[in-house]
């Protein structure tokens, strides 16, 4: 019970997050050679929606490793900067 409450208020604190900082819209999307980089949102059970960038290898078959990043402590976004 106690893991699943951490994992609430850490989703609450991440809606917060992104609807007090939507991201830029002049900001160039993330792209590398050979990724696929994927915008989307997923909404939370109170209907706050919180996006994802997701990458992948471009045309990779079956399960891949996954890291999950958060960036519910301190609301600054995840996108890698322009220069690097």
């Amino acid at each position: 019970m106690k893991l699943r409450s951490t994992i609430a208020f850490l989703l609450i604190a991440v809606a917060v997050c992104a609807e007090e900082l939507p991201r830029k819209t002049k900001s160039p999307r993330e792209s590398y050679p050979n990724v696929d980089v994927i915008y989307d949102s997923v909404t939370t059970p109170h209907g706050e929606r919180l996006r994802t960038i997701i990458t992948k290898p471009r045309n990779a078959k079956g399960k891949l490793p996954v890291i999950f990043v958060a960036g519910w402590l301190s609301c600054d976004s995840v996108e890698a900067p322009a220069d690097t």
